[in-house]
């Protein structure tokens, strides 16, 4: 069970750390930026927009084959869909958005690192909610890469694979999660346990 858990964990980090590497390339944009911004030839509000507009797009086209939309169970997957959409946006607009503010490169990758280090950690899976201190359950809730895997998570143990109750189970040594949940399903026993 813990395989789709890294899965959707990946799936969403890749979204976020895609867009790290870009950061030099970022730099050297941000000269003609500034001059551009200078001249008056457009505000930057415009630029980033137009660039998250576009970043936008692809996102939609990837994350619909990622959450297989339907209207089948009520518009849950659609709210999947679109934390998906939330946290690949915030990861596409973060690094372009730190990069054109903070005009040292170093700066702005210890500041890009910084975020993205937070982000990863309290992300709900190297970390999980149980274990979080209480003066950083604050990051861990604010924190989109959270809620895109937990969205995913859920989306994935309310599907029907994970019918089965825990009380049907021959050996509960294998799955731990379910002690003490015998009314349960798998799914909803693991998603208990947080």
């Amino acid at each position: 069970m813990n395989l789709f858990w890294a899965g959707s964990f990946v799936s969403v980090i890749n979204m976020t750390m895609f867009n790290v590497g870009q950061l030099s390339a970022l730099m050297s944009e941000g000269y003609i930026y500034y001059k551009e911004k200078g001249a008056h030839f457009y505000w930057p509000i415009s630029y980033l927009l137009a660039r998250s507009l576009v970043a936008f797009h692809l996102h939609c086209v990837r994350l619909y084959f990622l959450t297989n939309i339907t209207a089948s169970d009520g518009g849950w997957r659609f709210f999947v869909y679109y934390a998906l959409v939330r946290a690949a946006l915030n990861g596409s607009s973060m690094v372009p958005f730190l990069g054109f503010s903070i005009t040292d490169m170093d700066k702005a990758g210890v500041l890009i690192g910084i975020m993205v280090t937070l982000f990863v950690l309290f992300s709900g899976f190297l970390m999980p909610r149980l274990q979080v201190p209480k003066y950083w359950i604050r990051v861990f809730y604010l924190n989109p890469l959270q809620w895109a895997t937990t969205a995913l998570v859920i989306k994935e143990y309310n599907s029907g694979l994970y019918i089965l109750l825990c009380r049907d189970i021959p050996d509960l040594t294998l799955l731990p999660q379910c002690n003490g949940r015998g009314d349960q399903t798998i799914g909803h026993a693991y998603l208990a346990r947080g």
